[in-house]
């Protein structure tokens, strides 16, 4: 079994601090993230008994990079079988790896119901934890996935 996050940004992409509501300098010090969250709009390629299994599709912005980052691994958009596996996929769970992982409690501003959001993300890093799982995220950038 074999996964490949694949970037669909051309260049890396900081997330603002404001994103995330009113953060403690000490807390954004501690995490270095002073000059923004790293954040990615990537896809996760799943490549399993013969199967290829395509998470998420990017965003197709103008400098969309995923179906050249997928020739670049060998793969088509007809190769895309169906999802398999233990991994956790998990779409918009956390949109600033940096910050949210060490503290499901903050939010984004793209969270549309905050309680629900921190809730949802507390049971899916403790699940992924307990069971040993990978856990990988569309808006995690390389290196940050658990």
């Amino acid at each position: 079994m074999k996964l490949t996050q694949i970037r669909d940004n051309a260049q890396e992409r900081l997330m603002q601090l404001s994103l995330f509501g009113e953060l403690p300098q000490a807390l954004i010090d501690s995490l270095g993230i002073s000059q923004g969250v790293p954040a990615s709009v990537s896809t996760f390629l799943l490549e399993i008994d013969g199967k290829r299994i395509l998470f998420d599709t990017g965003m197709g912005a103008p400098d969309s990079r995923l179906l050249t980052n997928l020739s670049a691994v060998g793969v088509t958009p007809a190769d895309i079988d169906y999802q398999v596996g233990k991994f956790i996929i998990a779409g918009d769970l956390v949109h600033g790896a940096a910050l949210q992982l060490a503290h499901p409690e903050i939010c984004a501003a793209y969270d549309m119901d905050p309680q629900a959001a921190i809730q949802k993300r507390r049971h899916f890093l403790d699940y992924a934890r307990q069971n040993h799982l990978f856990l990988a995220g569309m808006h995690q950038p390389a290196g940050h996935a658990k």
